[in-house]
């Protein structure tokens, strides 16, 4: 497990690989698996890839949301809009959009 979020009495699991492969229904089985281990409310499984069949069909119904990399990336590119309309007020320093077209794999 990469990260668990709490907040108040709500607990998250954070998965993350970033691979060439895809992501097979094992493990997203032993995300599953850890979410009841553990307790928690939750998991979100973010890949640079994409998901078998199989693992895309066995999280509906659970509390798993899947992530995969064009999902990522326009997530990345939401994050950086909000980060460029904020970055006036000081807070926020964006270096633009440069470099999250293509995400580096690995494996």
């Amino acid at each position: 497990m990469e990260v668990v979020l709490r907040r108040l009495d709500e607990t998250l699991l954070v998965q993350c690989k970033r691979w060439r492969h895809v992501v097979d229904v094992e493990l997203v089985a032993q995300l599953y698996g850890a979410i009841n281990d553990i307790e928690a409310h939750g998991a979100i499984f973010v890949t640079s890839s994409d998901y078998t069949s199989d693992a895309i069909a066995f999280a509906p119904g659970k509390p798993i949301k899947l992530v995969d990399g064009r999902e990522l990336i326009e997530l990345l590119r939401q994050v950086q809009r909000n980060a460029d309309r904020n970055s006036s007020t000081g807070f926020i320093q964006s270096s633009g959009p440069r470099s999250i077209s293509k995400l580096p794999r690995s494996q």
